[in-house]
């Protein structure tokens, strides 16, 4: 690469970095699904070992993975926060009666 090359590769990378800067994230669709899938985990943080439990944590995460219309983003969250709901089950932390 020569060293013109490498003025506009960095010239583009701080016009880019500017544009990021002046976005908005809270009106993204990616801001959304996380403050929801957030406030999902929160609500079953502390994990409980009884079907009801589970059940509900799964018709929620069901509701908010039909919220966005299945999005891989959304559903790939939701699933990773399931399991690690799960993780912490098996090895008996935060869990309630």
């Amino acid at each position: 690469m020569n060293v013109n090359n490498f003025r506009f590769l960095l010239t583009d990378i701080y016009i880019k970095k500017e544009e990021r800067s002046k976005m908005n994230f809270k009106e993204t669709i990616e801001f959304q699904i996380f403050t929801d899938v957030w406030n999902f985990f929160k609500r079953y943080y502390q994990v409980q070992n009884d079907d009801d439990y589970w059940d509900r944590a799964i018709e929620e995460s069901n509701q908010i993975a039909v919220k966005y219309g299945n999005n891989k983003f959304a559903n790939d969250l939701l699933i990773a926060t399931i399991r690690e709901m799960e993780r912490k089950l098996k090895k008996g932390q935060n869990i309630t009666s």
